[in-house]
């Protein structure tokens, strides 16, 4: 299941997951790389994801994606995030430049890593109207039972979010908000959340009474 090009077999207590070198934002979350704990080689899964529940966040920048994300995995939801896919994916392109809108075999990987350790998945990150399909078709090829979240607070919310957070060393230029503000409209099967006069903490409880409840 587990192959690594030096020792072999290996099993899941033997994979370092996340890489820390990797990360160029200052949050929770972490790229996911695979290596072995003892040679330190690149590994391989033959496993598949094969069930499990899956929330997306999509958004806006500074809508609060991996914010909210980060709090679900304080409660057990282990998470993909879409700037930490990105990287993961940059690295293993020598550095090329890597569009968000091809990310989503790096993701269907990375969840499959994760499937080893639970069945409870968050993913965080920008989904383009014209890739929901391929992303709810690759859930599906997964068993995965995945809810849609568009989190969407008012623009000058969004506006000042990205200006006053820290998780980004530098803040993000007003027409990237706009940009994917206008973009990000879904025609049905996504669930529109207006966070402007909620904290990420309720904003998150919200989405997971809900996930909850379907």
């Amino acid at each position: 299941m587990i192959a690594c090009p030096d020792c072999g077999a290996v099993d899941k207590s033997q994979v370092e997951l996340y890489d820390v070198s990797l990360r160029k934002q200052n949050f929770g979350h972490t790229p996911i790389r695979p290596v072995c704990r003892k040679c330190h080689a690149p590994l391989q899964l033959s496993h598949r994801c094969s069930g499990g529940e899956l929330i997306v966040l999509t958004g806006t920048c500074g809508s609060g994606k991996s914010t909210v994300a980060e709090l679900l995995a304080q409660q057990g939801w282990l998470a993909v995030d879409g700037d930490c896919a990105l990287q993961s994916a940059k690295y293993k392109r020598n550095g090329a430049k890597v569009d968000y809108r091809q990310l989503a075999d790096e993701i269907a990987e990375e969840l499959d890593w994760l499937s080893l350790y639970t069945d409870k998945f968050v993913l965080a990150t920008v989904i383009h109207p014209e890739d929901l399909a391929q992303y709810r078709e690759l859930f599906a090829a997964r068993g995965l039972r995945s809810r849609f979240y568009l989190l969407k607070p008012a623009y000058d919310t969004a506006v000042q979010r990205c200006q006053t957070r820290t998780c980004h060393k530098s803040i993000t230029p007003e027409y990237w908000i706009d940009y994917f503000y206008r973009l990000l409209e879904y025609e049905d099967g996504v669930v529109p959340v207006d966070s402007t006069d909620m904290t990420p903490q309720q904003t998150a409880e919200y989405i997971l009474a809900d996930f909850r409840g379907l």
